[in-house]
This record gives structure tokens, sequence and C-alpha cells, in this order.
């Protein structure tokens, strides 16, 4: 089964996953750097798992993750930040998934054995 994935983040993150999603059956990356533009492409797409970073040029991560809760709310979303108190938010904004940047390949590797 074909999946899509949304990386919220910055370019060198998403060369990184996009290498372990290939062994995961991902067949679609989606990346974007700017909150605006994943706000649309949310709006646009499915995605099967979406993975966030807290700190983006245009702002905060807070307004995409609240927007996928109302239009996709059973989309995993795995967040991540260097700030506790932004991990706290993106926990309670829904978020499966909410680590440090040093833990996101390991917590993207489980969420990707469980969407098959």
């Amino acid at each position: 089964m074909k999946k899509i994935l949304l990386v919220v983040g910055d370019i060198n993150l998403s060369i990184k996953l996009a290498q372990l999603c290939l062994s995961a059956e991902i067949s679609e990356i989606d990346e974007i750097s700017s909150c605006a533009a994943a706000l649309e492409r949310v709006e646009e797409n499915h995605y099967d798992l979406i993975v966030c970073d807290d700190f983006l040029a245009d702002g905060s991560t807070d307004a995409v993750i609240c927007k996928i809760r109302i239009s996709n709310p059973n989309c995993p979303i795995l967040a991540f930040s260097n700030d506790y108190v932004a991990r706290s938010c993106m926990w309670e904004r829904g978020c499966e998934s909410v680590v440090a940047p040093n833990a996101v390949e390991a917590s993207l590797k489980k969420m990707l054995a469980s969407l098959n």
C-alpha cells in the first residue's frame, strides 16, 4: 500500500528521513519548509504520516498541527523541538510522538512500522 509522508521542516532533515522511508514503502515525500505552505498542503492532500519541526522561518508549527487535527484527526504526527515548552504544546495539540531532534530517526522508524 502506498503511503505519503509530509515533512514540515528543514531540507537536511528531509534527506535523512527520505533515506529511512525508502525501506518503509513510502511512495511519496512532500517537503515543505514553511508553515504557510504546510497549511495549504494539509488542506489539499491526504498524508499517512506528518513530521513537523517546531522552528520554521515563518513561525511555529502550532497552527499546522491544529489544522491537521481539524482536517485529518487520525493522521499520525511526529513533532520535534529542542525546547521543552514547545514539545509540551505539541503534545497537547495532539501529536502522537513529540521528541528532541536527536530522537527523530528512532521515533520515525517506530511510527513507520506501525503504518504497515
